[in-house]
């Protein structure tokens, strides 16, 4: 029996088609179904009752970050990785509670290892915007814990240019809230890149 249940999120079944492919050669993930829109994986989500719910940040009605954050207030036994082109919504949807934020063009083994990261309690963030342990780490190193489980407090998110300066504040401001961390250093220029160090609040 295969350990990690997935339901696909997406408006275009092309691409539910092609994530269904690549991840069904994986030994251990298993697809337990697909939906074209979030209202209908959060009634399939009941029915089916997957480990990671793998969905488009951008749909018709419905988006997949309002979505993530009925998952979350319904305390939904899953965990919502959004998979999306859109690479401007990583502070909404962490905010909204996505344990993972990925784009479309990762290669399929990294899709693959990003779910099981997620599934194994990690927060996975595409490496684009990169979470790296201060000590040094991999491109998805959790907050939280390093590679050996070893307690983390602090760990730094590389942004990379282009961004825009009251996007940039306005994003660290949401990982605040949605990590329940405090901005203790952001170094770098708007056009060169920005890194920003997070401290966890509290017991962790």
């Amino acid at each position: 029996m295969k350990e990690i249940r997935v339901l696909l999120v997406d408006d275009h079944e092309i691409v539910r088609c092609g994530v269904r492919g690549i991840l069904e050669q994986e030994e251990d993930i298993e697809i337990v179904g697909d939906c074209s829109s979030a209202e209908e994986a959060l009634h399939q989500t009941e029915i089916l009752s997957p480990n990671i719910i793998l969905m488009e940040a951008k749909m018709p009605g419905m988006d997949g970050i309002e979505a993530a954050r009925l998952y979350r207030q319904k305390r939904m036994p899953c965990s919502v990785i959004i998979l999306t082109l859109c690479e401007d919504c990583l502070a909404e949807a962490l905010e909204a509670g996505a344990i993972g934020y990925l784009l479309k063009d990762i290669k399929r083994q990294e899709l693959a290892q990003a779910i099981r990261r997620v599934y194994n309690g990690e927060l996975v963030v595409d490496k684009r915007f990169t979470l790296q342990g201060v000590e040094g780490g991999s491109e998805y190193l959790p907050l939280g814990c390093d590679s050996s489980g070893t307690l983390v407090k602090e760990a730094e998110l590389v942004i990379l240019p282009p961004i825009e300066a009251a996007r940039l504040l306005r994003f660290a401001y949401q990982m605040e809230e949605a990590l329940e961390a405090a901005i203790v250093q952001q170094v770098g220029s708007w056009d060169k890149g920005t890194a920003i160090t997070i401290r966890l609040l509290g017991d962790h």
